[in-house]
C-alpha cells in the first residue's frame, strides 16, 4: 500500500509540473505575466476580504470560498490562453486588444470598419445597401481595377467553398476585376483548394485585416494579389 501511495504521489507531482510548465510556457509566449500578476493580486485581495467577512459572520465558508474563487481564476486564464491561440496572436498584448475589437464588432459595423481600412490604403470603398447586394458588401476602386468583397464575421466556423463559390459567382454580375473575402474566422481545407487556381481571389483572415489596419497595403507581401 505504501508503494502504491508513493507512486501515486510521484503521478501526482508529474501532472501538476506538467501543467505548471505549460501554463508558464503560455503566459511567456503571449506576454500576458504582467496581467497575470495583476489578476493574482487582485485574487489575493477578493480572498482577503472573503476572509475577512467569513471570520465575523460564516467562519465554516472559507474554505469553500477559496476553493470557487481558484477555480474561476484558472478557468478565466485557461480560456484566455485559448483566445489567445485561436486567432493565432503573436507576442504582444496589443494584438489581443486590436482583435477583441474586431471581435466585438456587429456584422454592419465590421462592413464599415473593414471599408475603412481599405480607404486607408487609397482605396475608394463603398459600403452596399443591407439587403439586394447579391452578396457583395463593399464595392471598391483603385487604379482603374474594381473590386467585390464579401465580409464574414464569424467566430466558431470558418468559410466554405459554398460561400466562396457563391461569391465568385456573382464576379461577372458585377464587372469585378478582384475578389476579395474578409473574415475574422479561417478557412477550411477544401476552401483552400477552391481558390488554389483562382488568383483574383484573396482570402483575409483577422490576421491580414489588423496588419492592414497597422501598414500600407502596398507592403503587404503576403496579400500581393489585391496590387494591380
Amino acid at each position: 500500500m505504501s508503494l502504491e501511495r508513493e507512486l501515486y504521489a510521484i503521478f501526482q507531482r508529474f501532472v501538476y509540473s506538467s501543467v505548471f510548465l505549460h501554463f508558464r510556457r503560455n503566459l511567456e509566449k503571449y506576454n500576458q505575466w504582467k496581467p497575470f500578476f495583476i489578476s493574482l493580486v487582485f485574487l489575493a485581495l477578493l480572498d482577503s476580504v472573503v476572509l475577512f467577512l467569513c471570520a465575523i459572520l460564516l467562519p465554516t465558508m472559507f474554505v469553500g470560498s477559496f476553493t470557487i474563487s481558484i477555480v474561476i481564476f484558472l478557468f478565466y486564464w485557461y480560456f484566455r490562453i485559448e483566445k489567445f491561440k485561436k486567432i493565432g496572436n503573436t507576442k504582444n498584448s496589443k494584438y489581443w486588444d486590436e482583435a477583441q475589437f474586431w471581435l466585438g464588432l456587429s456584422g454592419l459595423q465590421f462592413e464599415q470598419e473593414v471599408a475603412d481600412v481599405f480607404r486607408r490604403n487609397g482605396f475608394k470603398a463603398e459600403v452596399t445597401p443591407a439587403s439586394g447586394d447579391g452578396g457583395v458588401d463593399i464595392i471598391m476602386h483603385k487604379d482603374n481595377l474594381k473590386y467585390i468583397i464579401q465580409c464574414k464575421k464569424y467566430a466558431n466556423h470558418p468559410v466554405t467553398p459554398q460561400e466562396l463559390r457563391a461569391l465568385w459567382g456573382v464576379k461577372d454580375d458585377f464587372s469585378a476585376d478582384r475578389i476579395l473575402m474578409v473574415t475574422t474566422s479561417t478557412l477550411t481545407k477544401m476552401g483552400k483548394q477552391f481558390l488554389s487556381n483562382k488568383p483574383n481571389f484573396s482570402f483575409l483572415t483577422l490576421n491580414d485585416l489588423i496588419y492592414l489596419s497597422q501598414k500600407p497595403l502596398q507592403n503587404n507581401n503576403s496579400n500581393k494579389n489585391l496590387n494591380p
